[in-house]
């Protein structure tokens, strides 16, 4: 192959990336993400071979790396893979977890991509142009697809974000908008450098990624908006005429000061305008982003030169979660929605100061540009405030596969700026790729398919297994047991703590799904039996996650539970690390309650069951839990009392089996309205289950309301057929 042919198959493949945004597959436990990434890294490591071919074959296609823009992203790397080394978890830091696919290999995949834009541009200028067009092609996609779901119409993924908010291809309206802010800039930047008709085109496309970013409603891309056109404005003003520069001030003053009014009469808005929602910042989210800002900010003076490790920040919010933050958000924290916080938490004072460095030299590529009269004034103004635009909106975000993408992308564009705006004639001479060259990259290719074989493939297969465990569930047991221990089996599974919690979960929920009387002992303690060996070779390993040291103890306690013995020690061992590593956190309290009640302690079980309801009285989870724990002790007034305020507050059933105690109260008083009210939550969370419908008839039938009896009678034959002849019995009976 000549590298003329090599250039072009190399184009084709790079411009393929642009795929990545718009893919979906609910074939994978993570529909929105797995894809994705695995599509990038098959893409990227695919290339290499035909890169380092390149590099061989032409000498003046090689990159400079004495340039400061191509050094500052080598040290973002090394000082990344460094911080691994050192930091609290190596594992989780270079391979990332199935539900983020970051990590140092990802960010590697990510530094390739930046040098293949740079090589792309010194194989031909017009091909970078071509790359940035399908990736504004794309750009412009998922905004009709955006309006298509706004719209109502049947798209080929879900959008759990409407009505309110859009995502289009991205499974979250911040992914969504966050992507979409370079080519915004890229749009504008294409358009003043064409002549004629075509540049409305690329208008077009800025115009749509503005109306995607609004649909979206993110607040963070709405704020780096308007920082990077004020910052840019101020700069373009600077040498401008003084009629532009007057007329460019009053504009700019009339924007800040619409702004502001909306910003202290917001609440005026009507409901459902995406300007209501950004300018309130007193909701439930931006109070939750504020602690978690805190909790990094705390966790940063622990290891400040070169932090955690990426991807280790869950060390830092387990630590640092006060109990306060269960008022806006009770999950389980791994960013801290701040990227700039996350690089300086992670990477340390080092990696932060070297990211600064990157964003410093891809600004200054910008300027040698302008000085070099590649860019015009407004277009160096444009790039630098779609700079600061990004960076900005990292504020209040992390970076995902395809933001990422396009963040690569646009700084390999000022790559190709930057060695453009050099001075001096790049090297010509060619070498032919012969002898060691020719090994060299044969046996690359061979690493390279055996590289794409384990960590994307093998990843991908992983992945639809994991999911159709997850899938099947405890409506087949034996299917996602089967898919559970094949996962467990695969000789790579890098994120086993992912594996081993879904595995516990299910375990668990096999369980309480037995307290129907309808199980198989010797096949449930199997279950348990294996999810307890894997949880605990997962959790004993770092010995620094508590939620897998929590949900260890509550197997244990499960399976006493379930066999009516007493509770191994060892849970009460994994329950009080947990605590120490997340001495704010309620879930490892809830498990030693359980522990104390199996062990006979009633009253040590109620105080520290009760001692995690103050922590946490706002959310409907510690009430549901009291009120179970309560029941268990003999107080069942106050159980039924606070069972019932928890679902008032929103809880939601995991498993009808949960309810059945409350389920037994209200029938034994004969309280229909209550019992009919329960069985629709519990058919919500099962709904394919008849003894829940039969029940739900006999209680309307109870209840005088012959009507609705009928008709949830009825709603059995929709996935029994076969019973028709109980159904016509029943309806006859009334």
């Amino acid at each position: 192959m000549n590298v003329k042919n090599a250039g072009k198959l190399f184009f084709v493949l790079l411009c393929t990336l642009w795929l990545v945004p718009v893919l979906y597959s609910n074939a994978y436990l993570f529909p929105y993400v797995t894809p994705k990434a695995l599509f990038f890294r098959a893409v990227v490591e695919l290339m290499l071979p035909l890169y380092v071919f390149l590099l061989i074959a032409d000498k003046s296609l090689r990159p400079n790396l004495k340039s400061p823009l191509n050094a500052a992203l080598l040290a973002f790397f090394a000082v990344n893979l460094l911080s691994s080394l050192v930091g609290v978890n190596f594992s989780h830091s270079f391979w990332g977890d199935y539900e983020r696919m970051g990590g140092v290999w990802h960010l590697g995949h990510l530094t390739l991509l930046y040098f293949y834009v740079l090589l792309l541009a010194k194989l031909n200028g017009a091909y970078l142009q071509r790359f940035l067009q399908v990736g504004l092609l794309v750009s412009a996609f998922t905004v009709f697809y955006g309006l298509w779901q706004k719209a109502g119409l049947t798209g080929y993924n879900p959008d759990f974000a409407l009505p309110d908010r859009v995502s289009s291809s991205f499974g979250n309206p911040i992914f969504f908008a966050s992507f979409l802010m370079l080519p915004l800039s890229l749009s504008v930047f294409l358009g003043l450098q064409e002549a004629g008709k075509k540049k409305f085109f690329y208008y077009a496309i800025s115009l749509l990624c503005l109306i995607g970013i609004y649909i979206s409603v993110t607040r963070g891309a709405f704020v780096g908006l308007v920082f990077g056109f004020l910052f840019g404005a101020a700069l373009y003003l600077y040498k401008a005429k003084s009629k532009i520069k007057k007329w460019g001030i009053f504009g700019s003053a009339i924007l800040l000061v619409f702004l502001t009014l909306v910003a202290v009469n917001y609440e005026r808005l009507p409901e459902g305008w995406a300007l209501k929602r950004i300018f309130n910042l007193q909701d439930s989210n931006s109070k939750s982003r504020l602690i978690q800002w805190g909790m990094a900010a705390r966790g940063i003076t622990e290891r400040p030169l070169l932090g955690t490790g990426p991807e280790n920040y869950y060390i830092i919010a387990n630590k640092y979660q006060p109990a306060e933050l269960y008022q806006y958000d009770r999950g389980w924290f791994d960013k801290p929605h701040n990227y700039w916080l996350e690089i300086l938490a992670t990477t340390g004072i080092v990696g932060t100061l070297v990211f600064v460095a990157l964003a410093w030299f891809t600004a200054a590529a910008f300027w040698r540009a302008y000085k070099a009269e590649l860019l015009s004034w407004g277009e160096f103004c444009l790039l630098v405030g779609a700079l600061v635009a990004y960076h900005v909106q990292s504020l209040f975000l992390f970076e995902t596969i395809s933001s990422s993408l396009a963040f690569f992308a646009f700084t390999g564009f000022a790559g190709y700026l930057w060695a453009e705006s050099s001075t001096g004639k790049a090297e010509k001479a060619k070498v032919r790729p012969q002898g060691l060259a020719l090994l060299v990259v044969t046996t690359l290719l061979v690493v390279v398919i055996y590289s794409v074989y384990v960590t994307v493939l093998g990843i991908g297969r992983v992945l639809t297994d994991l999911n159709i465990a997850n899938a099947a569930d405890i409506r087949d047991p034996k299917t996602a047991y089967d898919n559970y221990l094949k996962v467990r089996n695969h000789p790579f599974v890098f994120d086993r703590g992912q594996v081993a919690v879904r595995f516990s979960n299910f375990a668990a929920k096999m369980v309480i799904a037995s307290s129907e009387g309808k199980s198989d002992k010797e096949f449930i303690n199997r279950v348990i039996d294996d999810a307890i060996i894997y949880l605990g070779e997962v959790a004993n390993k770092k010995n620094d996650n508590p939620v897998f040291l929590s949900n260890l103890a509550d197997l244990y306690l499960k399976k006493a539970s379930f066999n009516q013995s007493r509770p191994d020690p060892k849970a009460e061992t994994a329950v009080r690390r947990a605590m120490e590593l997340a001495p704010n956190r309620v879930e490892p309290r809830y498990v030693l309650a359980e522990f104390y009640y199996r062990q006979g302690k009633r009253d040590e079980a109620n105080a520290i069951i009760e001692q995690a309801y103050h922590m946490a009285p706002n959310i409907p989870d510690s009430k549901w839990r009291v009120a179970q724990m309560y029941k268990k002790t003999g107080k069942v007034p106050e159980a039924v009392k606070l069972a019932e305020e928890a679902f008032d507050d929103g809880y939601q059933l995991k498993l009808p089996q949960e309810a059945l105690w409350l389920y037994d109260q209200y029938v034994e008083k004969k309280d229909y309205p209550k019992l009919i009210e329960l069985l629709k939550r519990m058919i919500k969370v099962d709904s394919r289950n008849i003894d829940w419908y039969t029940r739900l008839a006999a209680s309307y039938a109870a209840n005088r309301q012959k009507n609705e009896a009928i008709e949830t009678a009825k709603q059995i034959l929709d996935f029994s057929p076969e019973s028709e002849s109980d159904v016509n019995a029943f309806i006859n009976s009334l």
